[in-house]
C-alpha cells in the first residue's frame, strides 16, 4: 500500500496518491499533515459538549440500530451519516490524552492498488480503547463484486478468497454503513493509510455523499518519524522490529489487528517519552525531534 505524499497546492495541501486538495483542519491553527485527512468539516471551533444529537445517539448506541435499521442508500441512512461525519470533524480533541481516546484500527483488501478502476473486497477492524487492543470489539465483513467485476488470481492466491464467497457477501454500502457505525466514536488509524481511505471515499461518496472523517492516523508515517532509518515502514517490517507476534497476513482482520497492536506499542512508547496529549502528538509530527529509540 501507498503511503502519502504531501505538498503545497493554493495554500491548501495534495497528495500525489489521490489528487485530492484538502483544507487545513480547524482547530487551533491545526494544518493537515501526513497523518491527517480532511474531508472538508466544519470551520467552527466547537466545544466537545456541543457534539448534539449524535453523541447522545452514541451513549444509548441508538445510531448502530439506526443505520442497521435503515434500507439501502436511504435518506435516513444517508442523513445519520452525514450528521456523524460532520459531528466527528467538529470534536475538538487537542487537549485530551492519547491513551484516553477511542481508536479503530481498519484494514482493506481490494482487487488491486487503483482505487479508480479497483474496488474493496473486505474490511477489517479492531477498537483500541485506554491504549490497550480490545480483540473483543472487532468489525469484519466480505464485501460483494460488483456485476461483471473479477478479482485477479494473484489476489485470489494472497487472500485465499473465492469470487463465489465475495458473490455471495453483502453489498458495499451495507457494509459501509456498519463500518460507519463500528467506528463513530473513535480516531481512525491505518496502515499506509493512504490506500485503504481512498478506496473507502470512493463508495461512500457515491451512496451516502460523505468521506471519512477528517483524522487518520497512518502508522506507517508515524513509524518513519520515530525510526527515519525505517525506509517504507511495511506491517512486516514494523511486526519484525517490534517483536509483535505474526498473524495470518493478507486479510483484513488480521491486518487490522497487527496494526493495532502496533499503535498501542506506539501510545506507551509516547507516554513513556512524555507526549501525553493528541496536541503534543500532533506537534510532534511536525517536527524532527527523533523520539524511537527503543526498537
Amino acid at each position: 500500500m501507498i503511503g502519502w505524499i504531501l505538498r503545497s497546492c493554493r495554500g491548501t495541501w495534495w497528495t500525489s496518491f489521490s489528487g485530492l486538495c484538502l483544507r487545513p483542519g480547524p482547530f487551533r491553527n491545526e494544518p493537515i499533515s501526513i497523518f491527517s485527512i480532511s474531508t472538508g468539516g466544519g470551520e467552527e471551533s466547537v466545544k466537545p459538549q456541543r457534539l448534539g444529537w449524535f453523541q447522545r445517539l452514541l451513549k444509548n448506541r441508538d445510531v448502530t440500530a439506526l443505520l442497521a435499521a435503515s434500507a439501502e442508500g436511504s435518506v435516513a441512512t444517508e442523513a445519520a451519516l452525514r450528521q456523524m461525519v460532520r459531528e466527528i470533524n467538529r470534536r475538538d480533541i487537542w487537549e485530551e490524552p492519547l491513551d484516553r481516546l477511542t481508536y479503530v484500527v481498519f484494514d482493506t483488501e481490494t482487487t488491486g492498488f487503483d482505487w479508480r478502476t479497483d474496488a474493496l473486497i473486505e474490511i477489517g477492524a479492531v477498537r483500541v480503547e485506554n491504549g490497550q487492543v480490545r480483540e473483543d470489539q472487532t468489525f469484519s465483513s466480505l464485501i460483494a463484486l460488483e456485476p461483471g467485476r473479477r478479482v485477479p488470481e494473484v489476489v485470489r492466491r494472497i487472500t485465499g478468497l473465492s469470487e463465489q464467497e465475495l458473490w455471495r457477501a453483502p453489498k458495499v454500502q451495507d457494509v459501509l454503513s456498519r463500518f460507519m457505525a463500528f467506528s463513530s466514536d473513535a480516531v481512525l488509524v491505518a496502515h499506509h493509510a493512504g490506500h485503504d481511505v481512498n478506496f473507502l471515499n470512493v463508495p461512500l461518496n457515491q451512496f451516502y455523499g460523505i468521506e471519512l472523517p477528517r483524522r487518520v492516523v497512518d502508522t506507517a508515517q508515524v513509524a518513519r518519524r520515530l525510526w527515519p532509518d525505517s525506509g517504507e515502514a511495511t506491517l512486516d517490517y514494523l511486526i519484525e522490529r517490534m517483536a509483535i507476534p505474526p498473524l495470518t497476513r493478507h486479510r483484513a482482520l488480521n491486518d487490522a489487528l497487527l496494526t493495532a497492536r502496533i499503535w498501542s506499542v506506539f501510545l506507551t512508547l509516547f507516554t513513556r517519552k512524555g507526549l501525553t496529549k493528541w496536541g503534543e502528538f500532533f506537534t510532534w509530527m511536525k517536527t524532527d525531534v527523533v523520539i524511537g529509540d527503543e526498537y
